[in-house]
């Protein structure tokens, strides 16, 4: 399971403090759990988490970085690479059972082919294959192939990139290709619960939110404070209740307590909350704070 925060200002410490308290109470299963399932040292476990951020600036050009490491590991990093911006995401994951540990392939944010289009994703469609193999027939690239499958997270921005073909970037083309993901990756996941996405698209002005449902619960939730927003992953306990029946190692405490925490800490950072957005929707926000919410006809 993943966690994801972003801020749309120009100061990633806020975001940065988010992005720790989710490392630690986002996955139902952390490296402790991960290690004697597979019969691997801590330290070896450890590799397999993934840490990424992606940037945007005033001109719209688009920057990342991940690495298969804690968010501790890569706070030096990332403020020396990342000295301005106007939008900035980050996002952090458990080790993938199955997935080969230590590489940072597998790890978010993802990019298509064209380099235009950014995703970080929290969720997961599990019948992806033929999608997967019909991208790959139009001459889609995954970065994160391993033995004939990839990361289903990744098809997300390939699939907005193949909806943006020749047309012209605007917020009703862009819209149009997100509600298409969307109904697509529900049409895909096992019980119509895929998640959520962050989407940044190369000179296009606008941090892009995508919500649906998901089986663990997770929602994206917004603050404010004097003219800055900040969203996060929040949890929506009813929703990861019923998830029980697909998750049955869902942690409903542990989920609990990271909404207790998220709220605290944002507080005690002066940030109100003003909305969790509901599945189904689509928001735009722009450098200027203002929000444009759309949404997918079920």
């Amino acid at each position: 399971m993943c966690g994801i925060s972003g801020i749309i200002d120009d100061n990633l410490n806020s975001s940065l403090k988010i992005l720790k308290i989710l490392e630690k109470y986002v996955g139902s299963k952390g490296y402790y759990q991960y290690s004697i399932t597979h019969n691997v040292d801590e330290e070896t476990a450890r590799k397999g988490f993934g840490t990424g951020f992606m940037w945007m600036n005033k001109e719209g050009e688009i920057d990342y970085i991940k690495r298969n490491t804690l968010i501790e590991d890569l706070k030096v990093p990332i403020k020396k690479r990342c000295k301005a911006f106007i939008f900035f995401v980050g996002h952090t994951r458990w080790p993938s059972r199955g997935a080969p540990i230590g590489e940072a392939r597998f790890t978010h944010p993802f990019v298509d082919c064209s380099k235009n289009v950014f995703v970080v994703h929290n969720g997961g469609f599990a019948n992806y294959k033929e999608e997967y193999r019909k991208l790959k027939l139009k001459g889609h690239r995954f970065e994160s192939e391993y033995r004939d499958l990839v990361v289903d997270s990744e098809l997300i921005p390939h699939l907005i990139e193949e909806q943006l073909r020749d047309m012209k970037i605007n917020c009703r083309s862009v819209v149009a290709s997100i509600r298409y993901v969307l109904e697509k990756i529900v049409e895909l996941s096992v019980d119509g619960k895929p998640g959520n996405f962050v989407v940044l698209i190369r000179k296009f002005p606008y941090l892009i939110l995508a919500q649906e449902r998901m089986t663990s619960g997770s929602r994206f939730k917004v603050w404010k404070k004097n003219g800055k927003l900040l969203f996060s992953t929040y949890k929506d306990i009813k929703e990861a209740e019923e998830g029980l029946k697909i998750l049955p190692d869902l942690n409903i405490e542990q989920l609990v307590e990271m909404n207790k925490k998220l709220d605290e800490i944002m507080a005690k950072l002066g940030y109100t909350p003003i909305r969790i957005l509901k599945p189904g929707e689509i928001v735009l926000i722009s450098e200027d704070k203002e929000i444009k919410t759309y949404r997918v006809k079920h």
